[in-house]
Order: structure tokens, then C-alpha cells, then sequence
């Protein structure tokens, strides 16, 4: 009878789970998502839990997207027995900041073998008020050349990172700007597309700036500065595309007005690829040139003149253009939803893939585009009309080249017709 019992006692000892004599992390919550007044305290908790059988030993350390400390830990080093848990409280100080967005990473270090660097995102929206809170883009800066007697459009859009709907009324300082719409309402956590125009009729060469005014209900100011680099007078050819499936025709004519052109610089570009010259083609009555598109990837053309002198035009830039179209989304079901909006990602945070999905109550032209946390434009994923319904893209947190992008804070915005919102992504790699 004893011999049957130690063989009991070797059998269960060997059928026990791996890692059954070593200390076993758990930890809540995954990420970090807080909204923060200016000028106030605040801190939260981070949960460490010890599941195995050994003690756990925990390391702590912050990076950051910026270089200001705002992110506070106590206690720096943790020692769990088994079964014991703690807490790492986290502390905010705003003193110092500005209102915006900003990020860190809370990094782990720990002697669990299946988790020895756990990397936490934390993402802090901090406000002045209870409120609303606007987010303008470019650093608050648009900049733009133009030759003289000409203007154009710098489209942008804005976000809300506030707790309330914001009613926006835009002012500009100058004559020469304006901006479309001058007041609009935006909900919290979306965007709003605008549209500022510049005119330089009457401005001389050289560098002018100017600002457009936000005022929100509360009175908050939010101010955007643009700079215009006028110059001398080269205007660009003027320019007829159509597209032919996967070829772009164009014709280009001469301006009416300004320097005798005498040469026209056509530049392509697809996905994240840099501007490729196509053709550099002496200006006559008109040219005609064709030029194929990149399947699967948006296209953009260039163009520039130049003209006696020297003297060259600023760049018109035109597209995207995208063969075939990239609606790559798929359709759940039949489902006609009562409004359209666009739902949380899951899994957020993610690795490798996340799933954005989104509802139409009626047919839209839906774009969904993915940027970093500097407002740079990675990656396309929908472009085209689609059907009321309910439907939902995959995102493998890879560029419009799908070369992996590194870890960090990333923003899906989302725009179906009129309707547009934002929701953060967090890639983990």
C-alpha cells in the first residue's frame, strides 16, 4: 500500500500545470485611458496579483512620447508572496502642462517567466475644465507657399477630447484667411472636418502670418496659427485628369496669366513611397501625358512649373487616386442600424490585429484612415460608397507599405459622409 501511494503522489506531481513551483503575474487593468483637469490631483492604482507558488518580484520604469515627467509611481519595486497582491499607485502632476493629449508607457519588469516585460500604455486626455476641450492639429501651426494673386484650401480636422459637446465659433485675424465652417458642434471624442482658405491678393513677398480664433461656449480660447511664403508670380499649368481604370490621363494647358511657363514637372507617389519625377516636358500649347496607378494603394501626382527666370510655381497637388478601391470591408449580416457611428475597437490594446467595427444607417462614402500619435497619416483601410448596414475591418497594425509599426498610441478616424469620429488604438508589439 505505501508503494501504490508514492507512485500516486509522483503521478499527480507530474500531471501538475507548467510553472506550478513559480511565481504567476496577473495584473489589472491592461491600460491606462484618463481623463484629467488641469491644475488638479489625481492617481489611480495599478493591481498586481501573485497566482503561482514562488514569490514575485516586480520593476517598474516610465517612457515617455515627450520629454516632460508627468507620471509618478509608488512604490518603484514590489515583493509579492504567493497568493499576496498590492498595488502601484500612479501619480499625475499637471502643474506644468499644457492641455492635450499625452503618453507613456508603464514598463514591468518581473520574474515570471512567462511575463518577464510587461509593457502598460497610458494615455492621459488632460483638459481645462469640465468641458469640452479642443485638439487642433500641426502643433496649432498650417503652413502653405502661394505665388502672388492666388489662393487656396488647407483642409485639417479637429478633435474633442472633453467630457462635453463643444459649440465652436471660428474667427480669423486676418483679411486674407477664412475658414469654412465658422461655427459647428462637436461631440466628445469626435472630430469635425474644417477648411481654411488663404488669398494673397494684396500680400507682397516674403512670410505673413496669420491666426484663426476658437471660442468655445465656455469662452476657452484656442488659437491656430498660419504661415504664407508668397512668391512671385508662377502659376501652375492648369489641369484636367480623368481616370481610365488603372491609367490617369491628363492634360495640362498653360495659365491665362503670370511668367511665361516654359517647362512643367509632373512627381508621382503611392502609399508610403516618396515623390518619383515622371516627366519634366517643355510647355507649348498643351501636353498630354498618361500615367499608370498603383493597384491597392492610394496614388497622388505633382505638378510644378517653371517659368522664365527660373521662377518656380508652387505644387499642385492632386489625388488620392486608388485602383481598385480599397473598400476592404466586410458586411455583418442585413442589419440596418437606426444611426451611423463608428463602434470600439476589440481587442484594444491589440497585437497583432484589432477589429474596427462601424454601423451606416444609410448608404455613405466610408473612409477610415489610421494615424500616429504625431497626426502623420499610416495606413488607409476603407475608401468607397457602401450599403446601410453593419460591417467591420481588421487593422494588423501595419503601414500602407505593411511594414509593422512600433508600439504606441494610434488614432483610427473614421468618416461616413458627413459623420466623422475618433477612437485611440494601442499597438503592443
Amino acid at each position: 500500500m505505501r508503494m501504490y501511494s508514492m507512485w500516486l503522489v509522483f503521478i499527480l506531481s507530474s500531471l501538475s500545470p507548467a510553472g506550478y513551483t513559480q511565481p504567476v503575474m496577473e495584473w489589472s487593468p491592461s491600460f491606462f485611458d484618463l481623463r484629467v483637469q488641469t491644475l488638479t490631483e489625481f492617481d489611480t492604482t495599478l493591481a498586481i496579483y501573485n497566482r503561482g507558488t514562488e514569490p514575485l518580484t516586480v520593476g517598474t520604469s516610465i517612457t515617455y512620447r515627450d520629454s516632460t515627467d508627468w507620471l509618478f509611481l509608488q512604490p518603484d519595486t514590489l515583493y509579492l508572496a504567493p497568493a499576496d497582491s498590492e498595488v502601484i499607485r500612479l501619480q499625475v502632476e499637471t502643474t506644468a502642462l499644457p492641455p492635450g493629449l499625452y503618453y507613456a508607457m508603464l514598463n514591468l519588469t518581473t520574474n515570471d517567466p512567462q511575463n518577464p516585460d510587461i509593457p502598460i500604455p497610458v494615455i492621459m486626455r488632460l483638459i481645462n475644465h469640465p468641458g469640452c476641450q479642443l485638439i487642433l492639429p500641426h502643433n496649432g501651426l498650417l503652413q502653405t507657399q502661394l505665388p502672388q494673386e492666388a489662393d487656396t484650401t488647407l483642409d485639417f480636422f479637429v478633435l474633442n477630447i472633453g467630457d462635453a459637446e463643444c459649440i465652436i465659433h471660428a474667427t480669423p485675424g486676418e483679411e486674407w484667411l477664412a475658414i469654412s465652417p465658422a461655427t459647428f458642434e462637436i461631440q466628445q471624442d469626435a472630430s469635425e472636418p474644417l477648411s481654411v482658405t488663404v488669398n494673397t491678393r494684396g500680400l507682397s513677398d516674403g512670410e505673413h502670418w496669420g491666426q484663426i480664433e476658437f471660442r468655445d461656449q465656455a469662452g476657452n480660447f484656442y488659437g491656430l496659427d498660419v504661415q504664407v511664403t508668397v512668391t512671385p508670380v508662377c502659376l501652375q499649368p492648369v489641369v484636367h485628369l480623368t481616370q481610365a481604370q488603372a491609367t490617369i490621363n491628363i492634360d495640362l494647358f498653360p495659365p491665362e496669366s503670370g511668367y511665361t511657363p516654359v517647362l512643367v514637372r509632373v512627381w508621382q507617389r503611392y502609399g508610403e513611397s516618396d515623390w518619383e519625377l515622371r516627366y519634366s516636358l517643355p510647355m507649348q500649347d498643351s501636353l498630354h501625358v498618361e500615367l499608370s496607378l498603383v493597384p491597392e494603394s492610394p496614388n497622388w501626382f505633382r505638378f510644378q512649373t517653371v517659368c522664365e527666370g527660373g521662377v518656380l510655381s508652387t505644387f499642385l497637388e492632386l489625388g488620392p487616386f486608388i485602383y481598385p478601391s480599397t473598400v476592404g470591408a466586410v458586411m455583418d449580416g442585413l442589419t440596418i442600424p437606426a444611426q451611423s457611428q463608428l463602434l470600439p475597437a476589440v481587442p484594444n490594446p491589440f497585437n497583432p490585429v484589432t477589429t474596427i467595427r462601424y454601423e451606416l444607417a444609410k448608404a455613405a462614402a466610408v473612409r477610415i484612415d489610421i494615424y500616429d500619435f504625431s497626426g502623420k497619416h499610416v495606413r488607409q483601410l476603407v475608401n468607397g460608397l457602401q450599403n446601410a448596414g453593419v460591417y467591420h475591418v481588421q487593422w494588423d497594425g501595419c503601414n500602407q507599405m505593411q511594414t509593422e509599426l512600433p508600439s504606441g498610441l494610434y488614432f483610427c478616424h473614421w468618416q461616413a459622409g458627413a459623420i466623422t469620429a475618433v477612437k485611440p488604438l494601442v499597438l503592443l508589439r
